[in-house]
């Protein structure tokens, strides 16, 4: 969204940036904060030992807001203490990155390259093209690309939901450079995207206008709300608040 609106907005010479910050408290984590063992969990993670304070928030902002920043747009600005830039965690939570060097070498086997994400999530479909008007329709993904085998869709930036037909992945599939592995799936699967916490209403809204029952919903002990529902293979879907997960 902040690239999108400072692409639209830059002809008109104004700027768009967002802050995204780490486990701060505030009124929306007044619930996470409240268990303290979590609470202190995750603040210890990252690497400069502690949770921040929505006061360290301010300074940032003002930075993106003044004419220091004129010629910044379209930019996400982390404030997390260097939580995202971790490379991995050891034992007491301890961040690999935080390690002198001579402590990497002398304990190569727990170092972890980097992840930058789960880029693909596959389901296995028996209509591929009813699948696809599902997923656009309720979802709005961006159709990538498709054929008889499989179609790709856009779900955020860096990450792709992979639809395939029931039985055409059982065997290599050849591409240029070399091919794919067989793969596949017995049974309903699941899925389950990351909403606002904000916007669970909106889309328990949006759920009923497209004929779709809400089998579960759970409120779980950190703050999190999820909605379980299907999609037309049977699959089990779920859009989660955040809170679910020490990482979401």
């Amino acid at each position: 969204m902040v690239r999108a609106l400072a692409l639209e907005l830059a002809p008109q010479g104004l700027t768009v940036n967002a802050l995204a910050p780490g486990f701060v408290p505030t009124d929306a984590t007044a619930a996470l904060h409240a268990d303290q063992k979590f609470s202190e969990r995750i603040a210890g993670r990252a690497p400069l030992g502690r949770r921040g304070e929505a006061s360290e928030l301010v300074g940032p902002a003002v930075v993106l807001a003044s004419a220091a920043a004129a010629y910044i747009t379209g930019h996400m600005l982390t404030v997390d203490g260097g939580l995202t830039c971790a490379l991995s965690w050891g034992a007491g939570g301890t961040c690999v990155a935080a390690r002198t060097c001579s402590e990497m070498e002398s304990q190569p086997s727990r170092l972890v390259p980097r992840l930058g994400g789960v880029l693909e999530t596959s389901l296995y479909v028996a209509d591929l093209e009813r699948a696809r008007a599902f997923y656009q329709h309720v979802f709005g993904l961006e159709a990538f690309f498709r054929d008889s085998r499989m179609c790709a869709l856009g779900v955020v930036p860096g990450q792709v939901l992979l639809l395939f037909a029931h039985g055409t992945t059982g065997s290599p599939a050849p591409v240029p450079g070399g091919f794919i592995p067989p793969h596949g799936a017995i049974g309903a699967a699941h899925l389950c995207f990351a909403i606002p916490a904000g916007e669970l209403t909106a889309w328990e809204a949006h759920l009923a206008r497209h004929g779709l029952d809400i089998e579960s919903r759970i409120a779980w002990q950190r703050g999190s709300t999820s909605l379980y529902f299907r999609d037309p293979d049977g699959n089990s879907l779920e859009v989660a608040t955040p809170g679910l997960w020490p990482n979401f």
